[in-house]
């Protein structure tokens, strides 16, 4: 089955659809039958197959065909994980959110006790 797959300006596909997209930037024809047949499981098949959950994608278009890349390619791109804050920055904010509730508690009770008079 042929379709039609979008790619990036390293080559990586982006995109993929059945539909013809002759005259359109960046789109070529594969004759590729894994992606053939995912193409009709729907988008979110497709998004899985053509990238990973953080969007790397997993496929090249070479000479007219998808060719899956190497897992040392993806994994170099992918993002770097985020970094937790250390306990201390955690007890920092704890603190902080925790001055901020006394602050509001105290301007609560102010507001009480100033209207009961």
């Amino acid at each position: 089955m042929k379709v039609w797959v979008c790619t990036n300006a390293n080559g990586e596909i982006i995109g993929i659809s059945e539909a013809s997209m002759s005259g359109n930037t960046g789109w070529e024809e594969t004759t590729n039958t894994k992606l053939g047949q995912n193409v009709q499981g729907g988008y979110a098949a497709l998004k899985s197959l053509l990238s990973t959950p953080e969007g790397v994608p997993l496929y090249l278009l070479a000479e007219g065909k998808a060719v899956a890349r190497t897992q040392e390619a993806v994994a170099a791109d992918a993002p770097a994980p985020e970094s937790a804050p250390s306990v201390e920055q955690q007890i920092a904010a704890l603190q902080e959110e925790n001055a901020a509730a006394l602050t509001a508690i105290a301007e609560v009770y102010e507001m009480l006790v100033a209207g009961g008079e």
